[in-house]
């Protein structure tokens, strides 16, 4: 073998492991950045889910409060609706009482003793009776207000057999509250959305209440709890990352595009 042959082989030889080492080093390095971001987006979806469950618990603790009033316990509706009417939160809240039947025996949102509306799925006042178990509603269409609302439930067990149903029910854009308050980087966009796919609130976006997420989306968030699913929108890739609220089932997506996630290896291979 030639010396020039020889110093190829011997170089070779020394810098394949060098290069293959590198190659490694860059891998792991850069799975680890993924890791990360996709750690941080996570941690996004989670806090935010926790201050939908934070609202939420608040509501139920209200609904716990009105529940004992001495008003409705006498049966004193006139009374009662003034106070609950002076518990809400502003316009975007208003209380409703339902008997048993799913009859409204009291609106905050309109004046007191206006003809109102059957509820729309008594079943469900029903089954918050039989279980004594509150219960969050998907979105819906209030009758009364005429625009999207998402109500809590609580049962009203009174002596003498007397069951009511107690609700708060919320406009929709309420839950922009839950939504981080600090400035989303640029391509970002945060969602809440009901049990069955309906967007409740996105950031940046009034039109997206009552649209049906991505069906990739849907089928991840009806699969696991947690998780991230890559999709296509508007000929450009989309990663979503999402977490469930434990109190209302709904789930937290945070779409970001995929350098916010990928970036470290976009830049190696570009």
């Amino acid at each position: 073998m030639k010396v020039r042959a020889y110093l190829a082989v011997i170089a070779a030889a020394t810098l394949v492991p060098i290069v293959l080492f590198a190659a490694f080093a860059l891998e792991s390095v850069l799975r680890e950045e993924r890791t990360a971001a996709l750690g941080a987006v996570q941690e996004t979806a989670r806090l935010t889910a926790t201050g939908v469950d934070r609202e939420i618990a608040s509501s139920l603790a209200a609904l716990r409060v009105l529940a004992s009033s001495v008003h409705l316990v006498d049966g004193r509706l006139a009374q009662f609706y003034e106070q609950a009417a002076a518990a809400n939160a502003g316009a975007q809240t208003w209380t409703v009482l339902f008997d048993r039947d799913g009859r409204q025996l009291v609106n905050t949102r309109a004046p007191f003793g206006t003809a109102l509306p059957q509820r729309r799925h008594p079943e469900r006042g029903e089954e918050v009776i039989r279980t004594q178990r509150p219960y969050v509603s998907g979105l819906t269409t209030s009758r009364t207000a005429g625009r999207y609302v998402v109500n809590v439930n609580a049962p009203v067990p009174l002596a003498g057999g007397t069951r009511y149903v107690l609700g708060q029910a919320f406009q929709a854009d309420y839950f922009l509250r839950a939504l981080p308050q600090r400035p989303l980087p640029d391509g970002w966009a945060i969602s809440i959305i009901d049990r069955d796919g309906n967007v409740i609130v996105r950031s940046g976006s009034a039109d997206a209440t009552g649209k049906r997420v991505p069906a990739e989306l849907l089928a991840a968030m009806w699969g696991q709890p947690e998780g991230e699913v890559t999709r296509r929108e508007n000929n450009a890739e989309r990663i979503d990352v999402y977490a469930r609220s434990g109190l209302s089932g709904w789930t937290v997506a945070v779409s970001v595009p995929p350098a916010a996630i990928d970036g470290g290896q976009r830049r190696a291979a570009g």
